[in-house]
Formats: C-alpha cells, structure tokens, sequence
C-alpha cells in the first residue's frame, strides 16, 4: 500500500538530489532523523485526523533534535514515546550539533503549540484523532557565523526557494491526499501562503498565529488566541 512511509522515502531521495546554492550549513532532518521521523507519522496517521496544522521547517532545538514538527523534547520523550534520534547531519555547524535527547536548550515554539493540543486533548491517540502536525520543508539552514543564526526558508535566494517550493509543494499536496486531510492550518504566514498554492481542491485553509517568541503576539496570547481561532472554525 502506497502511504505516508513511501512518499516520504521518495520524497527524502528527492531531497538530498538538489542542489541548492545556500552557503552555510543545510540539516536534512529526513535524512539524520528518519527512523524517529517514520515513527511519529506512522502514529500521528494511526488517528485518521482530518485537520492538519502545517509549520515552516525544522527548528534548531525541535525538529532538528528529534525529527518531528514542533518536536520539542519533553514532548516527544515523555508524551509521544518516539525513539531518540541518533544520526548527525553529514556537515554539522559546532554551535548547532545534533544532540537528540541529550540537547538542554528549549523549542519554545514546540512547546507551546504541543503544550496547547495536549491541553484541548491529554490523551496522545485522542490527539491524533483530531490533529496530525507536518512541517512543509524538512531543511534547516544556518549561516556559518559564530552563532550558527537560524535562516528560515522565505530568507533564502530566489532560486534555492523555487527549488525547495517545487518539491515541497507536491509533498504536502500529498500527504494531505493520503490522509485525506479536511482542513490544513498554516502555523505563520509562510505556511499559510504555501497550503494556498498546494493543497488539494476542497481542502479548508486556515491561518493561525506563530508560536515563536520572536512574535510578541504569541508572547501574549498564543492559547487563548488559538483556542479563539479553533473554536470559531468548528475545529473543536
């Protein structure tokens, strides 16, 4: 049976093939992580949810660690139970190793949309009846500064975010296509923006706001602002 599993395989071959012009260091999280990325979609798609919440790419203390979407550590040790990652980046910036379980610093972002599903619905299986969580591209960039500064995907050269957009795009529109998701929910404008141009005819596109605590808004009131947002779209 063609699922989730294979088209992420044929899109992870896909992936290591481009050839981008970026000058710093690239983290393929389907390529280091994949055994616990594998994992959590093989349970996130046990639920047969029909909402999907859609991020950017991997966060340098979330995805990039653990090989899942918003995947900050607590989260996914302790509440989805997934295998640690154990794999490194074949060229890996000093400031910013892969450290699986073993990485002390905290994806706020993570923290909060998780901590905000696992408010509505403490029980892992009844989460994922509801909602599947996916990250649009499975690239992390970082420039090779001192401080290894996150570079997010709509900083990057025209022609490295055709390329990116192109496979990406196809990915997402069918992965919602597998599951057939209802309602895609992009996590920040870029996601927003990406669901517009990709997903599948009939599928509800919604925006809601960032997590990251680079966003004053989210700072403030990312919960009840989202929980807000939910229940006014018929999501809870």
């Amino acid at each position: 049976m063609y699922g989730v599993k294979e088209r992420t395989l044929e899109f992870e071959e896909s992936i290591s093939k481009m050839h981008l012009q970026f000058d710093g260091y690239i983290y393929d999280s389907l390529s280091y992580a994949l055994d616990s990325h594998l994992d959590y979609q093989e349970m996130a798609g046990e639920g047969h949810a029909q909402t999907m919440l859609m991020g950017m790419n991997p966060g340098p203390y979330g995805m990039v660690q653990t090989g899942v979407p918003f995947g900050d550590i607590p989260t996914v040790r302790d509440f989805l139970k997934i295998r640690p990652v154990t794999g490194h980046p074949g060229k890996e910036h000093p400031a910013r190793p892969v450290m699986g379980f073993s990485c002390k610093r905290t994806e706020v972002s993570g923290q909060r949309i998780w901590g905000f599903l696992r408010s509505l619905y403490p029980d892992r299986d009844e989460l994922f009846s509801h909602f599947t969580i996916q990250n649009y591209c499975p690239l992390a960039f970082l420039d090779s500064g001192r401080t290894a500064r996150n570079i997010t995907p709509d900083r990057l050269t025209k022609h490295d975010l055709s390329l990116i957009t192109a496979l990406c795009d196809e990915y997402i529109k069918d992965i919602m296509m597998i599951l057939e998701i209802h309602t895609a929910v992009g996590v920040g404008i870029f996601a927003f923006e990406r669901l517009t141009e990709c997903a599948p005819s009939g599928v509800r596109i919604l925006r809601m706001m960032h997590p990251s605590p680079a966003n004053p808004q989210a700072n403030r009131c990312f919960v009840p602002e989202s929980e807000a947002l939910f229940r006014r779209e018929g999501l809870l």
